[in-house]
């Protein structure tokens, strides 16, 4: 005998329900977002990413509108007794927004193609407030400082942009914190001809949450910096030409 899918509903933990509770409102008319899975081919693996090579960027979007209409016409199916509005992205149907009865959210949505069920809202009843605890994260903390030689006023002066990682629960802790090593830093020192020198704090530059409160020792992004810059033939990537290698690798792009 086959057994329907049960889908993934979010949103309860605000109205103190679970999923095996939700039902039991019957026929209170709840307001929720459901939204189809998504393509394939928009985060494809190796294997389908050679494949899409061999099409065109016309026929790849083409690939995907197809995807999302018929699994959103298989969504509209099951909601054919109920008014719905389609969400949309970039043109293409993505989902639905609706209202149904508490008892038939977990009934109407068993496809497939459902990727998650939000509830967005519950007629008669409140959200709760719920205290947020949270959890420490890690944030890199980058600092410019200059070196200052006693009684230096001219000439070229070096200066270096510090990151340091600092477990905060917030951008304000994280400065907090990172200020603490950053006067430590200060601390002057005495050169062999007997003048002093220090590394002068001069400003915070950013302050970078992780969104992770464990370091993976095999790879985690600790500082991103995203720029632009004006595109020259060296930048250029064609996919023929990698699948999925570091781009850039061994070289240095002027």
């Amino acid at each position: 005998m086959d057994r329907k899918r049960r889908p993934i509903v979010i949103g309860l933990d605000a109205y103190g329900l679970t999923p095996e509770g939700l039902p039991r409102l019957g026929e209170v008319p709840v307001e929720v977002e459901a939204r189809i899975r998504n393509s394939p081919d928009v985060y494809p693996g190796q294997a389908r990413f050679r494949k899409l090579l061999a099409w065109s960027p016309e026929e790849r979007r083409a690939a995907v509108r197809r995807w999302r209409i018929r699994h959103h016409d298989k969504l509209c199916v099951a909601l054919s007794s109920y008014a719905y509005t389609v969400l949309r992205f970039n043109g293409d149907p993505v989902g639905v927004r609706v209202w149904l009865p508490a008892k038939d959210v977990r009934r109407v949505f068993t496809g497939d193609e459902i990727e998650h069920v939000k509830i967005l809202r519950i007629k008669g009843m409140r959200r709760k407030r719920v205290a947020a605890v949270k959890v420490p994260n890690w944030f890199a903390v980058k600092a410019r400082f200059a070196k200052q030689i006693e009684g230096e006023t001219k000439g070229m002066q070096t200066y270096e942009d510090r990151i340091v990682l600092v477990l905060a629960r917030s951008s304000e802790e994280a400065e907090h914190k990172a200020m603490r090593e950053f006067r430590q830093y200060e601390a002057p020192s005495l050169t062999t001809i007997g003048h002093f020198y220090r590394w002068g704090f001069e400003a915070i530059l950013d302050i970078y949450d992780l969104y992770e409160n464990a370091i993976n020792p095999d790879g985690t992004e600790v500082y991103s910096e995203i720029k632009t810059r004006r595109m020259k033939p060296a930048y250029k990537w064609n996919g023929h030409e990698s699948t999925g290698k570091t781009q850039g690798r061994g070289r240095t792009l002027a």
